[in-house]
């Protein structure tokens, strides 16, 4: 426990100084601000508004951080320390898991009050939302950490990942899959942790926005399929992946 808090202060400290992973959490909030100072309260425009953005902050900002903080320490040489000194895999892993998880869920809550949400959802219920729909994309973000070598590259795949998860949607749509396939797909991150967060009449999920078991249990779902996947991955490659 000791050294997990000791790697979480390094880890907090290496945010802080990473303009890759600063700029993005500060662009998200004030970018979400900008935009709804002219809307009205309570209105669908600054819901659909609050909603895209806790989307784009919670899979963007969470693949972001947590591929970042393990390819910079690949990018600058200092992994390689890290795993020789005292310090295992997982200790490493959990230390940036934790601090990645605390911040998305600061900015998303930044957000939340930004844009007055609990005009649409009550916080405990968004929190419960944000906490699932995090988790899953700092699985991903351990993911593509592993596979890229430097920070640059794991920021762009997670901005590709962010822009891809906004028209997830309208691509399911486009290919008109069979009605079994299409209710598997629909259970595939980010759909399940945006229902969470909806209410009855926004589009798209009018006639389900309220089932919230279904989509609590699709997010779990996904965490457990993308731990199994990680778990093969870092076994297969171990932290420093194609390096």
């Amino acid at each position: 426990m000791n050294t997990i808090l000791t790697l979480i202060k390094k880890q907090s400290m290496n945010i802080v100084y990473n303009s890759f992973i600063v700029s993005s959490l500060i662009a998200m909030p004030m970018m979400a601000w900008l935009m709804t100072s002219g809307a009205e309260r309570g209105s669908i425009e600054l819901e659909n508004i609050w909603l895209f953005f806790i989307l784009m902050n919670t899979v963007a900002n969470g693949v972001n951080m947590m591929a970042c903080l393990i390819s910079e320490e690949k990018e600058q040489n200092t992994l390689n320390v890290l795993m020789t000194s005292t310090v295992s895999a997982s200790e490493f892993l959990i230390s940036n898991l934790l601090v990645s998880f605390l911040v998305v869920m600061l900015s998303n809550s930044t957000i939340y009050f930004l844009l007055s949400g609990h005009d649409f959802i009550s916080f405990p219920n968004f929190l419960f939302g944000s906490f699932l729909g995090s988790i899953v994309a700092i699985l991903i973000g351990a993911i593509v950490g592993i596979f890229c070598k430097s920070q640059m590259i794991a920021t762009s795949v997670a901005g590709a990942i962010g822009f891809f998860s906004i028209f997830f949607t309208d691509i399911l749509y486009v290919l008109n899959l069979p009605d079994t396939i299409s209710n598997i797909a629909y259970q595939i991150y980010p759909l399940p942790f945006v229902r969470l967060l909806m209410t009855p009449g926004m589009t798209y999920y009018e006639e389900v926005a309220a089932l919230v078991l279904g989509d609590s249990v699709g997010l779990l779902i996904n965490i457990i399929v993308l731990f199994a996947i990680f778990i093969v991955i870092y076994k297969k490659k171990g932290l420093e992946g194609n390096r």
